[in-house]
């Protein structure tokens, strides 16, 4: 069985045109159509020849249209594929140097018996034509079936090809909104952590700096009892609620602990609203914020 792509008409004929192993130029094309005789020999009928002459230019594609018509045209009422043959002449000798056979369909459709001499040849014509009909009409059909499957299955390998670039194609919009989110998030946590240190920071020194001022001056420029409450409160924005509660169950006293339970108490709750108010200042700024986060709390920790 033959196999790969097969030579066109125009490729034989440029191939033969310009052959250069023949002793000569070509002078002439000829397409005879083949048939086998009732007595087995193979008949020649010719159908179209071209003789080159003068200087005229043939283009190959222009001649193989030619032929090709001549070919389907000879063949067209004729039952099944048909053959015919391509000659080539050189140095105007009468044999051909050059063949090239290629086949036609003809009359595929099966139509009806044609008549036939009432004789044993006649009943062996009808039924090699019959035989000849069926073979090409089952081969017609498996053709046009399996062609249809071909083409269903190229359709569906690029549609799953399309989709499955599309599916990549989100996947790595997807990773990169998810990262630019990482990002976004993990600025808006630094954000609020350097506002909450620098906050922190102003509201310990605002509070210690009753004690310096008496410390340093010696005199009790501001009263001692304005001076412990700000030593209090900078102690409790320093612990966290569970140290506060250590912290006051250490102490024997229980009316003094359940005091400094509640102070401690209170000054933790002004703390949290203040920290409210930090986030609702940043959402104002950032509408992405999403408030603070466990690793945010982790890196105050820390």
């Amino acid at each position: 069985m033959a196999t790969g792509r097969k030579q066109r008409l125009d490729e034989w004929i440029l191939e033969a045109m310009t052959d250069s192993d023949k002793d000569g130029s070509c002078t002439a094309l000829s397409l005879v159509h083949l048939r086998v005789s009732d007595t087995g020999s193979v008949g020649e009928t010719e159908i179209h020849t071209i003789q080159f002459q003068g200087d005229t230019v043939h283009k190959a594609e222009d001649l193989a249209e030619t032929f090709l018509h001549k070919a389907n045209g000879f063949s067209q009422e004729l039952n099944g594929v048909q053959q015919f043959s391509m000659y080539a002449f050189y140095g105007n000798r009468k044999i051909p140097e050059a063949r090239h056979p290629f086949k036609t369909a003809g009359e595929l459709n099966f139509s009806g018996m044609s008549t036939e001499a009432p004789n044993e040849t006649g009943v062996r014509s009808q039924q090699m034509r019959l035989t000849e009909s069926i073979v090409q009409g089952s081969f017609r059909q498996s053709s046009i079936a399996f062609d249809n499957l071909f083409r269903t299955a190229e359709l569906q390998t690029m549609q799953n090809q399309k989709i499955m670039q599309q599916n990549s194609e989100l996947m790595e919009l997807t990773k990169t909104l998810l990262l630019e989110r990482e990002v976004k998030q993990h600025e808006h946590r630094l954000l609020e952590y350097k506002e909450e240190q620098k906050n922190l920071l102003i509201e310990k020194g605002s509070t210690l700096i009753p004690a310096l001022l008496n410390t340093i001056t010696g005199k009790e420029i501001i009263p001692k009892s304005s001076q412990d409450t700000a030593i209090l409160e900078a102690i409790a924005n320093g612990i966290t609620e569970e140290q506060a509660v250590q912290l006051a169950s250490a102490l024997p006293d229980d009316a003094v602990r359940g005091a400094l339970a509640a102070r401690l108490g209170e000054i933790l709750s002004k703390r949290e609203q203040q920290k409210a108010t930090r986030r609702k200042l940043v959402r104002a700024v950032k509408p992405e914020y999403e408030g603070e986060t466990s690793e945010a709390k982790d890196v105050k920790a820390s």
